[in-house]
């Protein structure tokens, strides 16, 4: 696997993506080519380690999107790491490893920069429904916990409704 088949496989999914905000954003904090990296597998022998990409870099959080065909990928190659630490980042645990690029950028940090963020509510026995605009994130979060504060008997969720 080479800088530019990763590359490739990044825009083969991001040809599903049609919001023009999301595009710009996952492009300015894409790491071009793909920078190849060790990736500490903490579930094997001591100092076992993969080789991987960093794919994406979200500098102000600390994290980023890396590749790896080794650990819980082939299935789940795309894993959410920190980028901030002075250590080798690690694959971390399961959870963090996702089957498409997209779906490790939005379980990511990186879209909490954007405006992209709704209130969901679901009502006991009541299909969900959305109760906001768009909103930043922190914004929606707010509305969020004020409006489990004021209804306990309805669920609330911030949510995007990007669709790729």
């Amino acid at each position: 696997m080479t800088p530019a088949d990763v590359e490739a496989l990044v825009r083969d999914d991001m040809r599903a993506l049609y919001d023009p905000r999301v595009v710009a954003h996952v492009t300015s904090l894409l790491v071009a080519p793909p920078r190849p990296l060790l990736l500490a597998w903490p579930y094997g022998a001591v100092g076992e380690s993969f080789d991987g990409f960093l794919v994406l870099d979200h500098t102000r959080s600390g994290t980023g999107i890396a590749y790896c065909r080794q650990g819980f990928g082939p299935a789940d190659p795309w894993g959410l790491i920190f980028t901030n630490r002075e250590s080798p980042p690690s694959t971390g645990m399961s959870d963090g490893w996702y089957s498409r690029f997209l779906d490790a950028y939005f379980e990511s940090r990186a879209p909490a920069d954007l405006d992209i963020w709704r209130v969901k509510e679901q009502r006991p026995g009541q299909g969900p429904t959305w109760v906001s605009a768009e909103l930043a994130w922190d914004e929606a979060w707010k509305r969020v916990y004020a409006l489990r504060e004021s209804a306990p008997d309805c669920q609330y969720n911030c949510e995007h409704v990007v669709t790729y």
